[in-house]
């Protein structure tokens, strides 16, 4: 992984998420500062959703980027699908070209976080 790069870390075992940073070809680092905010549900397939939360400038300009919005931008991710052991190495990795968006729908402006309402494409992690 390329030396900076801004991380995300969860411990699902112990349902905490981490901000991290890249240090090369070994295991991340916390960063110094902790920006995100997560939340854990069991779902009744008894998989775990994850919701990860944090500012698009976190004012963390040494560990973090700046999300842009209204333009696409790749994120990688990793995932270990036999262990919740933070320190294992992924056994799957993709990834995912997205875009925030500016525009702000007054009828979904509901922040319960049910996951009712989402679409959750978990067909990969089995």
């Amino acid at each position: 992984m390329t030396v900076g790069s801004d991380l995300v870390q969860v411990d699902g075992g112990k349902r905490e998420a981490f901000d991290m940073h890249s240090v090369g070809n070994k295991a991340p680092a916390q960063d110094s500062q902790q920006d995100l905010d997560a939340s854990f549900k069991t779902l009744s397939n008894g998989k775990l959703q994850v919701t990860i939360k944090r500012p698009l400038d976190t004012g963390d300009f040494i560990d973090d980027y700046v999300l842009p919005v209204d333009q696409p931008f790749d994120i990688a991710w990793a995932v270990n699908t036999k262990s919740s052991d933070i320190s294992k190495y992924h056994s799957r990795r993709g990834t995912v070209r997205l875009m925030i968006s500016s525009f702000i729908d007054p009828e979904s402006t509901s922040d319960d976080n049910t996951g009712d309402d989402e679409f959750v494409d978990d067909s990969n992690f089995d």
